[in-house]
């Protein structure tokens, strides 16, 4: 997963974007009709795509989902391969978060129905990104707050759904309750110590609420889990250069 940042409603909405849907090689699958240069631009990770490559992608959706092919595997051929290849599914993942980040609910909508009718309202994906789309169109912080309450009660329900549980996270950090998106992280690392993406999340949350050492701490714990990281090496350093700066800022030089 990822997490991404996109306005909306002129605060700043954190998206956890989750990776490709699996779906078993085949050699009946169903093919995606659209251009090469679109195609690759769909197939790479949604933070990578300019506003501009979001905006020019959104606008072709409905030709993308339009161009669809409604090829069946025939009986009983269909009881032991699938019909569709993993590459449509990752193209309308990502086409779905292009629309979002350029207001484009009707066409999102349209990618997440395709999404729930190939694998169902309960999968832990799928549920992540309806809640994305209802963040996306939510009026007023009444109905942010009225499915906040919705991701709880699913995660009490089932504790195990990390997805939900990251999208409570992001929804809390775009509401500015910061406290409050911390804890949570804390109780998911406690469930799933080894996840450096969250240990990399809570490393920024503290670092907003001035919390260096524990900032640190948490991309120590990255380093730990992927020692290969080299893009991460430097930010312990740039959060002590953060407290260095702050301290000069309170005692300045007479």
């Amino acid at each position: 997963m990822t997490f991404i940042l996109y306005p909306h409603r002129g605060v700043t909405i954190l998206a956890i974007v989750p990776s490709t849907f699996y779906s078993p090689l085949s050699a009946f699958h169903d093919p995606v009709e659209v251009k090469p240069a679109m195609s690759a631009d769909l197939l790479r990770p949604p933070a990578h795509l300019s506003s501009l490559d979001a905006l020019s992608l959104s606008q072709q959706a409905p030709t993308i989902l339009q161009k669809q092919s409604s090829w069946k595997v025939p009986w009983p051929l269909s009881l032991v391969v699938v019909s569709d290849a993993p590459e449509k599914w990752t193209i309308i993942e990502n086409l779905f978060f292009s629309c979002l980040r350029t207001g484009d609910n009707k066409s999102a909508l349209a990618c997440l129905e395709k999404l729930k009718e190939r694998f169902g309202d309960l999968n832990e994906r799928v549920m992540g990104l309806t809640g994305l789309y209802h963040e996306a169109i939510a009026s007023d912080d009444a109905a942010l707050e009225n499915l906040l309450k919705q991701y709880e009660e699913a995660i009490v329900d089932k504790p195990t759904n990390m997805v939900l549980r990251k999208r409570k996270i992001a929804l809390l950090r775009s509401m500015g309750r910061l406290a409050e998106a911390t804890a949570a992280l804390v109780q998911l690392l406690d469930a799933s110590p080894i996840d450096a993406e969250s240990w990399s999340e809570l490393a920024d949350l503290y670092f907003l609420q001035a919390l260096y050492p524990q900032a640190v701490f948490s991309l120590e714990e990255v380093l730990l889990i992927t020692p290969n990281a080299w893009n991460v090496c430097v930010l312990p350093l740039t959060c002590l250069g953060g407290l260095l700066i702050v301290r000069t800022d309170a005692c300045p030089v007479r």
